[in-house]
């Protein structure tokens, strides 16, 4: 579960496959986005990449477990501090 509007989600994706999600604004695809990407963290349940539970996931640990995350804003927020362009961009 999240805040807010966001409960009982549940999401399988196998290797090679790409998770879009849709919605009106508030319908809190961004937040389940942010919370696998390790950007924001579940108020209950838990989060596993590759068969491993992940309870706190930090933007590195995302992209170490070929995890990518597209923001809204990305002029804003689409780099992650810490890393080079590199690695960034893949």
């Amino acid at each position: 579960d999240l805040p807010g509007r966001v409960h009982d989600i549940s999401l399988t994706l196998h290797a090679g496959e790409v998770l879009c999600l849709v919605g009106t604004e508030g319908s809190g695809r961004e937040a389940i986005l942010r919370t696998i990407y390790g950007t924001r963290t579940p108020t209950k349940g838990t989060l596993k990449i590759k068969g491993e539970t992940v309870s706190r996931l930090t933007a590195r640990g995302a992209v170490e477990r070929g995890v990518g995350y597209v923001p809204r804003e990305r002029k804003i927020e689409g780099i992650v501090a810490g890393m080079n362009v590199y690695e960034n961009m893949t």
